[in-house]
């Protein structure tokens, strides 16, 4: 009879809610981040995009042969997490980080 009871009282019990997704943040962490700025913004239709991390050479590989071209102009500046970097040699992104294109500026 105590057996039939504690399985009554188990029934009444709410399901337990699913574990939590991860936010776009944590989710952010598992990819790196490509942020485009100027014309560039324009040409890849996008201000940002989320890939896989490795060296520069295979992210720009996976991207439209127009946009690529147009990230690898002599003019363009890129800066990683913030720092504007002098040499685009062995750029390697990790999980988490941000490159960022620069195209030039004009003014007047």
């Amino acid at each position: 009879m105590v057996a039939q009871r504690e399985l009554r009282s188990r029934s009444d019990l709410q399901p337990l809610a699913p574990p939590p997704t991860p936010s776009s943040e944590e989710e952010g962490a598992l990819t790196a981040r490509l942020v485009f700025l100027g014309r560039l913004e324009d040409l890849a239709g996008v201000g940002e995009r989320e890939v896989v991390p490795g060296p520069l050479e295979a992210v720009l590989a996976a991207l439209e042969p127009d946009l690529a071209v147009a990230l690898l102009g002599e003019r363009v500046r890129i800066a990683l997490n913030g720092a504007l970097l002098a040499d685009r040699g062995g750029i390697m992104l990790d999980e988490g980080d941000e490159l960022a294109f620069l195209p030039p500026v004009s003014g007047g």
